[in-house]
Order: structure tokens, then sequence, then C-alpha cells
């Protein structure tokens, strides 16, 4: 597994639309921030297009991802949005010169699928982050500087506190970062592009999802046999908030649901659809220590 390498001033960025249409202020906001910071954003004139609620047809999408994941003097692949989409097009997608152009991508949300496949397929760590009208929404400076340093390659802090959360159960272990939104991830099962959980810390997460749901949800990936050989779960907020608001009643389902997993489980974390979240490196190896309350990249 390789990182691919850092950006420097003046180095030109993809900006692709997969998935959902998107706000216009928001994406102009955001890539006003990486000109700022000294990079190219460049960005086809028809990302701006719609298909019922996608960003354009399921052509559109797919010639202009391919496109990026082929060009050489590209450094970087970020997204306009999640939402949904990403799913129809996938199947489509070759990786091939990737692996002789790797790039850095940032995303999250509806490319959860797409960021494993640039792991399994070239070999790459790929970045669980916002999108780009994420970036321009949030006024943290704490969140820009968090998304520059990855895209950098700044080095950072190898050790995120788990303490914005709770341990359901204890334990140290290490193993490859790998998952993303839980809904993405269940979705994938019995797809050939099914999730590799085996030997991982398995990272999910998701965005307006009751207690209720989230339970169905994870039942689904037990039934299916994908936390069988998972080492260690990271949990993250799936409804803004709410988790740690209702603790206790996050806390006895997930014991419940996964009372039988024998790693440790940490809830309420800030990664994924919340503000100003942590960036995670799937594909990374890295180690849960609940005792130190700690997730170290290795």
């Amino acid at each position: 597994m390789r990182e691919a390498p850092s950006l420097q001033p003046g180095d030109a960025v993809a900006i692709a639309a997969p998935s959902s249409s998107f706000d216009r202020q928001a994406f102009a906001c955001g890539v006003q921030i990486l000109k700022q910071w000294g990079l190219k954003p460049l960005y086809r004139k028809d990302i701006f297009s719609r298909h019922r609620h996608f960003a354009g047809t399921d052509r559109r999408r797919f010639q202009e991802l391919q496109s990026y994941l082929d060009h050489p003097q590209l450094k970087a692949i970020l997204f306009a949005r999640g939402g949904f989409g990403l799913h129809a097009i996938l199947p489509r997608l070759r990786f091939q010169k990737l692996k002789r152009y790797p790039k850095r991508f940032l995303g999250y949300s509806d490319l959860t699928m797409l960021l494993d496949r640039v792991r399994q397929e070239a070999a790459l760590v790929a970045h669980y982050a916002p999108a780009v009208c994420d970036l321009g929404r949030s006024s943290s400076k704490t969140f820009q500087s968090r998304y520059r340093k990855v895209l950098f390659g700044t080095p950072d802090r190898s050790v995120r506190s788990l303490r914005s959360g709770f341990s359901v159960q204890s334990g140290r272990v290490r193993g490859r970062l790998v998952g993303g939104c839980l809904t993405l991830v269940c979705a994938s099962i019995g797809t050939p592009f099914e999730i590799v959980t085996r030997g991982s810390l398995l990272l999910l997460e998701d965005t307006a999802e009751e207690v209720y749901r989230v339970e169905r949800m994870l039942l689904h990936l037990k039934q299916a046999g994908k936390l069988k050989g998972v080492r260690g779960i990271l949990l993250g907020d799936f409804n803004v908030g709410g988790i740690r608001k209702s603790r206790s009643v996050w806390r006895k389902m997930f014991s419940e649901v996964l009372g039988d997993f024998s790693g440790p489980i940490v809830a309420g974390l800030h990664f994924g659809h919340c503000p100003n979240p942590h960036l995670l490196p799937l594909g990374a190896k890295a180690e849960i220590n609940t005792r130190t309350r700690t997730l170290s990249l290795l």
C-alpha cells in the first residue's frame, strides 16, 4: 500500500461530480480556497449538468471521472459532493493507468466504494474526507488546516484522539483502516465490488440515521459475514450529534448487536458526516488502543 506524492503549489487537481448535483455557491467557495492554497483546480464545464437528481447523465459522469483517473499530469482528484449515483458508473471504471499515475483522493459518503476500489485496484491510500462543497461551507480554520495537510502531505500527528467517542468494548489491536459510509458499505454486499473487511479496522458512519436503521444495517453486515476477521470497529456519529445526546440508547444497541464481536469498539467518533471532521487514510495501517483512547497511524 502506498500514498500518492504530496502536492506542491502550482499542481493541478481535478474536481469530479460522479454522484448528486450540488450547490454552485458552496462549490465556488471551495474552489477559491484551493486557489488560495496555490493549487490549480480543474473541472469540466458540464460538471453543473443535471439529470434527475444526478450531476448529469451516467455517461457524462463516467467520462469525466475516467478521464481524470487516466490523466498523467493530475496530482489529486477531489469531489464536488457525495449524495447518490456513483454505483451506476462503478462497473465501467478502469484503474490501470492510475497505477502508473498515482493521485491523492479525498472523498466520502457516496464515494465510499470508489475509495475502496482505489485501495484495492491501485494499492493507493485514499482519504475519507469531505467534499469541495463542504470545504466551501466550512468557516473552521481547524478543518481547513486538516484538509490542506492531507493534500500537501504536511507531517501531521500520527495519533488521533478517541476521546470524542465512547468505548463499547475495550482492547488494543492493529489493522488497515477500511470502510466509510455504512449505507454504501451495505449496498456493496452481493456486488462485484463487495468490500473486503478481513484483517481491518472497520470505519462506519452515516448521517440522518435513527438507531433502528443503524441496527438493521449492522445486523446485515454481521449476517453477511462482513465482521468475520475484523479486528476493531470505529463508529462515527450517525445523527448529527444525536449519538452523544442519547449515548445510553446507542451504547445498548451496539452492545446487543455487536456483543459477540471479539475486538475493541469505539463509537461517536468525529469523522465523516459531521462538522469539522478528522480526515482518515483508508488503507493505512493503524492501531486502536482504548486504554489510551487513541488511534495511532503506523
